[in-house]
């Protein structure tokens, strides 16, 4: 307590020094905290929307999984389908799921034609949740329906409501088509590409089949996927459908994981420059502190305090100030953060094309890596000139001038 009290004496002798270091090391660790609160609002809301697209977890064949989708041996019978939904009604946490199959073809109006894959969900099912930006979402009654991304229907020169023509190969080889109706045109980003979003029944229809392409399962709990899809999996083989294969979430949806690293590399960097910015601002008044002092250090070495002791002041001095400010830059951030989110700032992704809610997530697993950084710098910063003090000769610290 005595290192601690003396420390607190030293950090305050010179008041406008300790302030400006404190002020600079909280301004840093608040900025830090900013952009880790900013990071994590964004790798939230894009993981939720992939579990929103993706489910939790899906269950295809392993051909499906392999890329071997040019023939039809990867659809899931009607037999293997009920098998699959035996062993999900055994899974408490699962919520819901939905059948898909997938239809490649062309899509086209009376004047131009583009090549899409369309998505055969059953309408009225909440996976995939797809939000739709004009029009409506697809209903139960819906036989021969569409929805489209803002992109199509630019490319296409469409509304809702207007008729698109759909030609496709069916699993014997021949060509089909079909004609479908704009029911709604989705939010940016909602649908990638030139995907649209069918009722499983159009696409059995036009592939001429009763098979299924992949379940999409969703759960009551996020942090459950990996259990629940081991056990899945492990049912499914126990039941006579090994060749069935389960893949979460995670597996799937790619741009989550590049836009985490890139996120993630970005703060990195950032953290690692206030990282060097407090080290070296803090090394500074520390040293200058020390060589203020040296006449003291001999003072103190000279009734007896060793040289652990010397060193162990000034290395709290050090701590205390990277605690202090660490403490304050998190509660400056904080305040900061709660006063963006309250604002409802917004901004335009290129990806999303429009408004999204700037905000800033708040909690202690985005403080503790600000804080970290504060500290950790700090209490290196403190090592030199403690180490300088703690070497210190008492003839030659009583003779400095």
């Amino acid at each position: 307590m005595l290192v601690i009290k003396l420390a607190l004496r030293n950090l305050f002798r010179n008041r406008r020094r300790t302030i400006l270091s404190l002020s600079l090391i909280a301004l840093g660790t608040a900025a830090l905290f900013l952009f880790r609160g900013y990071n994590v609002d964004v790798i939230t809301a894009v993981k939720d929307s992939a579990i929103e697209r993706h489910g939790h977890f899906q269950i295809a064949t392993e051909a499906y999984w392999e890329g071997g989708r040019y023939g039809y041996d990867y659809l899931i019978s009607p037999e293997l389908l009920a098998g699959v939904k035996e062993v999900l009604a055994e899974e408490p946490q699962v919520i819901s799921y939905s059948t898909n199959l997938g239809l490649e073809g062309l899509i086209a109006t009376e004047e131009r034609s583009i090549p899409v894959v369309a998505i055969g969900i059953q309408p009225g099912n909440p996976v995939p949740d797809v939000e739709v930006k004009e029009g409506r979402r697809l209903e139960q009654a819906d036989l021969e329906a569409v929805l489209i991304s803002p992109g199509l229907a630019r490319a296409l020169e469409i509304e809702v409501g207007d008729y698109l023509m759909v030609t496709a190969r069916t699993v014997h080889g021949d060509f089909k088509s079909g004609n479908v109706k704009v029911a709604g045109i989705s939010r940016p980003g909602e649908i990638e590409g030139t995907t649209v979003i069918t009722p499983i029944s159009f696409n059995q229809m036009m592939r001429e089949t009763d098979r299924i392409g992949r379940i999409v399962v969703k759960l009551d709990d996020h942090g459950a996927t990996e259990e629940v899809a081991l056990r899945v999996q492990r049912a499914l083989e126990g039941n006579d459908l090994a060749g069935l294969r389960v893949r979460t979430w995670e597996d799937l949806a790619w741009f989550h994981h590049l836009l985490a690293l890139f996120l993630n590399s970005v703060f990195g960097f950032i953290g690692l420059v206030i990282f060097l910015l407090v080290l070296f601002s803090v090394l500074e008044a520390l040293t200058m502190a020390f060589f203020e002092r040296i006449r003291e250090v001999g003072t103190v070495r000279a009734i007896g305090t060793r040289r652990h002791q010397v060193f162990g002041m000034f290395l709290s001095e050090g701590v205390l100030l990277g605690l202090f400010s660490g403490l304050l830059g998190v509660a400056l951030g904080w305040g900061i953060g709660s006063l963006i989110n309250v604002a409802g700032l917004t901004y335009i992704l290129p990806i999303a094309g429009e408004k999204l809610p700037f905000r800033i997530a708040l909690g202690l697993d985005v403080a503790w890596a600000p804080f970290l950084v504060a500290l950790v710098a700090t209490t290196i910063s403190a090592i030199y000139p403690a180490y300088r003090a703690a070497k210190l000769e008492i003839a030659s610290a009583l003779r400095f001038v």
